[in-house]
């Protein structure tokens, strides 16, 4: 930048220092669209998330729309990453203000729910049985078309005038939902406001396996079991679950990594849970190689390819 004034040279660094932030922003959004952000998953108070939530947005919305809070669920707590879940409903809020030109209401609500088989088939996503938390965030504004409904997750779909908007928060929205092994649902009509609802996993669903024993009566277990799989958010999910039914747990993320581990370790693991799709070594060389260390090892394959 020699030859500039220093006055333009700090304005070019600032517009510079600003599309990078940009950029960076839209491939955060990019990767949780495409489920391969970076997750922290603990249980996280649901209630809790939505009342900061509602703090951010009463600070820069329209003064004429109206925020209220049902909250239904008396256990709030899910399984999540609390910035990524605080964020979406940010996202969520915004969109629905944006509905509301003229004022309105925007309503948070959450409620527990517990799938059983059937109703897991009702709700788009991952699901399986168990207990959920509903979080809906609803408004009383335009609403949508059919047409706009069916698209308003694709990544650069808006219907936001050039300039006002990416097209990528409710795409970033339901990839994030997606890699918390969620649903995400929209019932919206022109004229009628929009509702969006979310499932998540309740977390004490870690400790719940299917229509047996629950709470206190659950099955507790004992041994040492080492997880080898590429996606964090299955490592912790998989991980908190054991841990709640009294197993101890080593996590690896890729198969070469595993069969180092078990290499010095394999008097002391009772079962390895093995994903097959890995890089560096996927799970069925990753089988071998470990049977070869040890040919009574017990292994359970699992995949979601």
């Amino acid at each position: 930048m020699e030859g500039f004034p220093q006055s333009d040279r700090d304005d070019m660094l600032a517009q510079i220092l600003h599309a990078s932030k940009r950029a960076a922003e839209l491939t955060k959004q990019l990767l949780n669209f495409a489920r391969k952000g970076t997750f922290q998953i603990v249980a996280v108070d649901a209630n809790a998330v939505i009342e900061r939530t509602v703090t951010l947005l009463s600070h820069s919305i329209d003064k004429r729309i109206e925020i209220k809070l049902d909250m239904q669920a008396d256990s709030p707590a899910v399984l999540a990453d609390p910035s990524q879940i605080e964020s979406t409903l940010v996202n969520l809020g915004m969109n629905a203000c944006d509905a509301m030109p003229n004022g309105g209401v925007l309503t948070f609500t959450t409620k527990n729910i517990v799938l059983d088989d059937d109703s897991c088939g009702d709700h788009a996503g991952e699901l399986v049985p168990g207990p959920y938390v509903e979080i809906s965030v609803c408004d009383t504004g335009r609403g949508m078309d059919s047409e706009t409904r069916s698209r308003i997750f694709e990544p650069f779909f808006t219907t936001k005038d050039v300039g006002e908007g990416t097209g990528l928060d409710l795409a970033s929205v339901y990839g994030c939902i997606k890699s918390h092994y969620g649903s995400i649902h929209v019932d919206s009509s022109l004229g009628q406001g929009t509702t969006f609802k979310l499932l998540l996993h309740a977390a004490e669903a870690a400790c719940v396996s299917g229509g047996g024993p629950t709470g206190q009566d659950a099955v507790r277990g004992t041994g040492h079991i080492l997880v080898v799989d590429d996606e964090g958010i299955v490592r912790e999910f998989v991980a908190t679950a054991l841990q709640k039914l009294g197993y101890s747990v080593s996590l690896c993320v890729n198969g070469s990594e595993a069969v180092e581990y078990f290499n010095i370790h394999y008097q002391d693991i009772d079962l390895v849970i093995l994903d097959l799709i890995m890089p560096v070594l996927n799970g069925p060389d990753t089988f071998r190689a470990l049977k070869a260390i040890d040919p009574d090892l017990k292994v359970l394959v699992s995949s979601s390819f």
